[in-house]
C-alpha cells in the first residue's frame, strides 16, 4: 500500500535484535512501562519471525501504537476495515497498531498481531532486495502465510465460513486474492479463511522450506510465476495445487463433510443419555445412602435413650429390647 505516513511527537525506542533491522517504537501517550512492555514483545516477535522465515530484515521497521484508530491520520484509518487491528506498509517498513482494537485472545492479542504483522514486513523486504519490488507476493500467500505463522487465522470461525461457501459454491477466485482483499465483511471473512486454508494445504504437502524457496525463486525472477517455481521443485503445477485442495474442501463440506469434522461432538453427543442415567443412578445410590444414615442415626439415638418422652419410658423401652 503507498498510504501517507502520519506524523507523532513522541519518544523513540530501539529495540536491539542482534545485528538485525530493529523496531523503531512510537507509542504517543502511553506509559513508560507499557512502553517496555512492548518493546519486549515487538523485539520477541520479529526475532520469532525471522528465524522461522530464514530471512534477516536489514532495514529498520517503524512500529507505531495509538490508542483509536481516530488517532491516525485519514489515509491510514481507510485501512482499518472491520476488524482490523493493525496494518502494515510493506514497502516502507511501518507497522500500525491500535490499542483499543485488541484483545486478550487470539487472534487479537498483542502476541498474534505482532508476528502477523511482522510476516509482511518480512515479505515486504524480500520483494524489495531479491526483486527490487517489480515483483510481489499474491496478496493471498501474504495473509495466508501470516496467519500461519501466527498460529491464528485472522477471524476466528474461519473454517466454517470457508466450508459454508464451498458447499454453496461461492468461493472466492484466486485472481480476486492477487492484489487486493474485498472490503465487504462476509467476502473478506472468507478471504482471509480461504488463504490461509489454501496456505496450510500446500504447507502440509510441500513443507515451510519449500513454500519460502518458491517465494525466493520467483522474486529473483527465476520463473515468472510461483507455480513455476513449485513446478522446477516439486513437478507440480499450482492450478493442479487448486483444484485438489478445491476437491479436498469440497469433500469437507455439506452435510458429510460436517459429520466428518464434528465427529467428536457427535460421539460427546451420543453420551448424553449414558451420562445422564448413570448420574441418575449415583443420585439414586446417594439418597438411599442418606436414607439408612438418617434410620441409624434414628436407632442410635433410640439407644441412647433420647427417642422417648420421659427416662421411665426410654428405660422400659431399653429392657424390653
Amino acid at each position: 500500500m503507498n498510504l501517507r505516513s502520519a506524523s507523532f511527537a513522541c519518544l523513540l525506542l530501539l529495540v536491539p535484535l542482534a545485528g538485525q533491522g530493529r523496531v523503531r517504537l512510537e507509542a504517543p501517550g502511553f506509559s513508560e512501562r507499557v512502553q517496555r512492555q512492548v518493546e519486549r514483545d515487538a523485539a520477541r516477535a520479529l526475532s520469532l519471525v525471522q528465524e522461522r522465515m530464514g530471512w534477516r530484515l536489514e532495514r529498520d521497521v517503524r512500529f507505531v501504537l495509538v490508542r483509536r484508530v481516530s488517532d491516525l491520520s485519514p489515509d491510514l484509518q481507510k485501512s482499518f476495515v472491520g476488524r482490523t487491528v493493525a496494518i502494515t506498509l510493506t514497502h516502507e517498513y511501518q507497522v500500525y497498531l491500535v490499542r483499543d482494537r485488541l484483545s486478550s485472545a487470539p487472534p487479537d492479542d498483542l502476541r498474534s498481531t505482532l508476528v502477523h504483522e511482522f510476516v509482511h514486513s518480512v515479505l515486504g523486504d524480500m520483494e524489495l532486495r531479491l526483486g527490487d519490488g517489480s515483483k510481489k507476493v499474491p496478496l493471498w500467500l501474504h495473509e495466508g502465510m501470516a496467519q500461519w505463522v501466527a498460529g491464528a487465522g485472522f477471524y476466528p470461525g474461519g473454517e466454517d465460513t470457508l466450508y459454508n461457501n464451498a458447499d454453496w459454491g461461492r468461493l472466492l477466485s484466486w485472481s480476486q486474492l492477487r492484489s487486493r482483499f474485498p472490503r465487504d465483511p462476509e467476502e473478506r471473512q472468507l478471504a482471509y479463511a480461504q488463504s490461509l486454508s489454501f496456505f496450510k494445504f500446500l504447507e502440509a504437502r510441500f513443507g515451510f522450506r519449500v513454500m519460502m524457496q518458491m517465494v525466493r525463486d520467483f522474486l529473483e525472477g527465476k520463473t515468472v510465476s510461483l507455480g513455476g517455481a513449485l513446478y522446477q521443485m516439486e513437478d507440480a503445477t499450482m492450478v493442479d495445487m487448486e483444484k485438489v485442495w478445491m476437491d479436498w474442501v469440497i469433500s469437507n463440506s455439506g452435510f458429510l463433510g460436517l459429520f466428518k469434522r464434528r465427529l467428536f461432538d457427535f460421539l460427546l453427543l451420543l453420551t448424553v443419555p449414558l451420562l445422564f442415567l448413570v448420574l441418575r443412578r449415583r443420585n439414586r445410590r446417594e439418597e438411599e445412602a442418606g436414607l439408612r444414615l438418617e434410620d441409624g442415626e434414628e436407632e442410635l439415638a433410640w439407644l441412647d435413650g433420647e427417642a422417648g418422652e420421659d427416662g421411665e419410658d426410654r428405660e422400659g423401652d431399653r429392657e424390653e429390647w
